[in-house]
């Protein structure tokens, strides 16, 4: 049998119906037993005569205020019963779970006859407890309320043509300006949690949606203890194309709320004046507008409260506090007296004197830094962006007292964080080929511990690969050398010459070595030599003008040599 939720019995009398939810109230006497049974929709009273029953005693016996039951049974109308003049006759109680005795009382018990009055527990002791605090009908009502009237402004724009979006919630950068932003680690980098859609309901203008909107949570990180000012909180934004004012969004707000407001009191308006005492009100269009510079006019007539004229773009979390305090509380200012409202703590705190200390902050635009990192497997020249970098802003403030009126003295506090984000670039050090005299700095091993680079001390980098064939071609140097000190042994030193330049034929590609260390030693060499069998010193100097540093030292000895042998024989 499926299962029949509370607010659709009414339909079901005489029939039989399974019913599922916590037990709200329980009674249990010798010879019956009530139980109001409440699930998301609404409340059920179950009543059994235990001589009719006997099968269900026992396990009546077994519950608990809050435990979760199923009950099929027999739907009966009784106008004694004050839940919808309907009842159940159970056929059937199965327990689900049973509930311990809860760990805080969630309303005010009256005192009895028997019993003495039982205090609610503490808000701190509700909230340790919250999944328990919140099968209350005030606080699931709240959360019908809200979902009626986010449901209901939804209808109302879908209505109207607009787009439902969803945005990220994870950001490379503050999504507004001014705005303090909580930062999370994300993987390797830094990332933000969004201020707001702004960047995307912006672009989807610029794609032609024409109409978005958006619910969805908000991350501010504002230190503020204002209505209008929280850490995170649910938001519906909306943006819309082609309008010629302002007050084409300021009459499309209060359709949208009105329309909201109009659901709930539909639909909960009975109940929420039966719970909390309260009458849902639904505002008639136009709302009253109070522009914002007759605001501060008349708290600077009416309170001696003066606002920079900086701040004066947006009401500041002081004059908004303060707009309907001090009329609440019917302070009236003497001459030369100025009024301060503290907002730090739960209970705003209000100063009068006629010297006061304020706050003003003064927004600095930043440009990004550029970090550049080394990369020994990028080619020397060549560089890459591995990410772009991003203009940001500081915030800083400043401390002004005020005596009768006019600042006497400004002092600097600190400032926000850099909003700014670094453009980080690799560039090339790898080459293939380095100054004769180029020491080796540093070398930096593979982890499985063969190969790796090797660090010059010019900064460039070969592997450890390349850089042992090129210190095995430098030995022919040597042989050349020796040849041509031991009385001018031209035979050997041509030798010398044949066997570097097989060597360096065989490290080109395709030869069977590894293409990549063939290449590079190769190139490294520059020498280019070709297979000539009557080749000779003189056509080896001419025709493949040896243009390596190696090469060069080559040159340059055969070239001292002979000059010495000239001086020598008196040539």
């Amino acid at each position: 049998m499926e299962r029949t939720y509370i607010n659709e019995v009414q339909k079901e009398i005489g029939s039989t119906v399974k019913v599922q939810g916590f037990i709200e109230n329980l009674r249990n006497s010798k010879y019956m037993a009530f139980i109001v049974l409440k699930d998301i929709t609404g409340k059920l009273q179950i009543t059994v005569e235990k001589e009719d029953h006997p099968e269900l005693v026992d396990t009546i016996d077994k519950l608990t205020p809050d435990s979760v039951i199923t009950v099929t049974g027999k739907v009966m109308e009784n106008d004694y019963v004050k839940m919808g003049g309907i009842e159940m006759i159970p056929e059937a109680i199965e327990i689900e779970s049973i509930a311990n005795a809860l760990p805080i009382v969630r309303k005010e018990i009256a005192a009895t006859k028997k019993k003495k009055a039982v205090e609610r527990s503490s808000i701190d002791q509700r909230i340790d407890y919250r999944w328990i605090d919140l099968r209350t009908d005030e606080n699931q009502l709240m959360f019908k309320a809200q979902s009626c009237f986010v449901n209901a402004m939804r209808q109302f724009l879908l209505e109207r043509s607009f787009i439902e979006i969803h945005t990220p919630k994870l950001i490379a950068a503050a999504s507004e300006s001014g705005s303090e932003v909580f930062k999370v680690d994300y993987f390797d980098r830094n990332a933000y949690l969004a201020q707001s859609p702004q960047f995307y309901k912006q672009m989807a203008m610029a794609a032609g949606f024409e109409r978005i909107f958006e619910t969805g949570p908000v991350f501010r990180a504002e230190k503020s203890y204002t209505n209008k000012h929280s850490t995170e909180f649910s938001g519906f934004d909306l943006e819309f194309s082609y309008i010629t004012s302002y007050k084409d969004v300021m009459k499309m707000e209060e359709e949208l709320l009105t329309a909201g407001l109009k659901a709930v009191k539909e639909q909960y308006g009975e109940q929420i004046k039966e719970l909390f005492g309260l009458e849902v009100v639904v505002p008639t269009t136009p709302f009253p507008v109070v522009k914002l510079a007759d605001l501060y006019k008349g708290l600077e007539e009416e309170f001696g409260y003066t606002v920079d004229e900086s701040e004066k773009g947006d009401l500041t979390t002081e004059a908004e506090r303060l707009s309907s305090l001090l009329r609440r509380s019917g302070i009236r200012l003497g001459e030369d007296e100025m009024v301060e409202l503290n907002v730090a703590g739960e209970d705003p705190a209000i100063r009068i004197s006629d010297t006061l200390t304020y706050q003003h902050y003064v927004t600095v635009e930043t440009d990004y830094k550029i970090l550049r990192s080394p990369d020994p497997l990028m080619d020397k020249g060549t560089e890459e962006i591995i990410r772009k970098g991003i203009p940001g802003q500081i915030v800083e403030t400043y401390e002004d007292t005020v005596v009768s009126g006019e600042v006497v003295s400004t002092k600097y506090i600190g400032a926000s964080h850099d909003t700014s984000h670094a453009e980080l670039v690799r560039y090339g050090t790898r080459v293939y080929e380095v100054e004769e005299g180029d020491t080796i700095e540093k070398d930096f091993p593979n982890e499985v511990g063969e190969g790796g680079y090797l660090l010059f001390a010019s900064g460039d980098t070969m592997t450890a690969e390349e850089t042992e064939k090129l210190e095995a071609l430098g030995g022919y140097k040597q042989k050349f050398i020796d040849a041509m000190d031991d009385d001018l042994n031209t035979a050997d030193a041509l030798s010398a010459i044949f066997e570097l330049t097989r060597e360096i034929n065989a490290y080109q590609p395709g030869i069977g070595l590894d293409d990549e260390v063939s290449r590079t030693v190769y190139q490294s060499s520059m020498l280019y030599l070709k297979p000539h069998k009557q080749v000779s010193l003189g056509y080896i100097v001419r025709n493949h003008m040896l243009r390596s540093p190696m090469a060069q030292a080559y040159i340059q000895a055969m070239e001292d040599y002979a000059e010495k042998y000239k001086r020598s024989h008196g040539v």
